[in-house]
């Protein structure tokens, strides 16, 4: 029983707080893109904590019975660390909106799978773990989910620190909230296999995340769910002395009042979301995108180089092209775009604004020019 203390108390305390998370977060405020990440993180901990604790309160009874639920426990248990390593890939991922090749994704896809096919194997010849005697004790193949595990926990500080040094991310987002509590777990429980701890870790891992996004929400645009004019004002002090020059654009849709005025204000709503999201998509890791009010969005691109300027541009176009063929809409989405250079350490940012907003809405009385349209009525 003695024995058991450890397990009730690490597992009981991952279990009860990422519960409390859960339902403190129900019907609250929504994280956007990183909160289904976020749900599958707390189902991974409540159910594994769960799992780790019947798995001990059954070990050492005798039966076939229990030798199963024992191997299935701990198999579960052993793909629910691999899952937790593949969701910290994801949600650095989502959250910085960084690029990774699909070979990447690939590869890891192909770690996972063959952690996978151990376990399986497992059960049949004790590779990774064996149990004797309704006791379970590790295999020669556990340091190989040890190494899995840090190989996952490494990729997403990786991609973070990537995207940092592009300069294209302005968050608030400390990646050491969920590293430190993670490997801490993870060391202690290495060395003390009796105190089970390492869920109780994750769980403040996702603690300390979901407090980091709390911090952000007031500089995000509800609707869009990107950030919003607020967040401006905080990106020049940001990057004050860091990074003095960078590409501003401004971005307007063309023909939005038509859109508002002839499907609805629910489609231009949807018109809203489709751009930022196509934005979003677009710059990735190489600039931060904000909605600047109603349907004006600026890109702050971490470049002042016209021909990387000029590439995104022309990406921006064909996404956006490429949406109006492939969806269909009763609408199409036509930006008009003005953009130039700005050194936000010593250039005031509202000067800088109004010559990208002028140069805007001379490509916006092109685009009017060109497609035989009066602006009037048409924004």
């Amino acid at each position: 029983m003695d024995d058991l203390v450890g397990i009730y108390v690490g597992d009981g305390l991952a279990v009860a707080l990422a519960v409390t998370l859960f339902l403190s977060n129900l019907g609250r405020l929504s994280f956007g893109k990183e909160q289904n990440i976020i749900n599958k993180f707390l189902y991974l901990i409540i159910t594994s904590g769960m799992v780790d604790i019947i798995v001990n309160v059954i070990s050492g009874r005798p039966g076939t019975i229990v030798t199963i639920l024992i191997y299935l426990g701990n198999t579960w248990l052993f793909l629910s660390n691999m899952r937790i390593g593949l969701l910290w890939i994801d949600f650095i991922a989502r959250h910085t909106s960084v690029r990774t090749s699909r070979k990447v994704r690939h590869v890891f896809l192909a770690i996972f799978t063959v952690g996978c096919i151990f376990l399986i194997i497992n059960f049949f010849y004790p590779i990774v773990f064996y149990v004797k005697d309704s006791v379970y004790s590790r295999s020669f193949l556990y340091l190989f989910y040890v190494a899995i595990d840090s190989i996952f926990m490494a990729k997403g500080v990786l991609l973070y620190i990537r995207a940092r040094k592009a300069g294209g991310v302005f968050t608030f987002f400390p990646v050491r909230v969920f590293i430190i509590p993670v490997v801490v777990s993870v060391v202690v429980q290495y060395f003390l296999p009796l105190i089970s701890i390492i869920w109780a870790g994750v769980a403040i891992g996702i603690a300390g995340i979901m407090t980091a996004l709390k911090n952000e929400v007031i500089y995000l645009d509800g609707l869009t769910g990107i950030y919003n004019r607020q967040y401006m004002d905080f990106l020049q002090k940001y990057i004050k002395g860091k990074t003095p020059y960078v590409t501003g654009i401004m971005i307007d849709l063309n023909g939005f009042k038509l859109i508002n005025d002839k499907f609805g204000h629910a489609a231009g709503d949807e018109a809203l979301k489709i751009t930022a999201n196509l934005l979003r998509e677009t710059v990735g890791e190489y600039g931060t995108v904000i909605r600047y009010a109603g349907d004006e969005f600026v890109i702050f691109l971490n470049t002042v180089k016209e021909n990387e300027v000029t590439k995104i541009i022309e990406d921006i176009k064909g996404s956006f092209d490429s949406f109006n063929k492939s969806e269909d809409k009763p609408y199409t989405l036509s930006l008009a775009m003005g953009f130039d250079t700005v050194d936000l350490n010593n250039q005031q940012l509202n000067d800088f604004m109004n010559s990208i907003d002028k140069k805007m809405y001379e490509n916006k009385e092109l685009y009017y020019k060109n497609s035989g349209l009066e602006r009037r009525g048409h924004n």
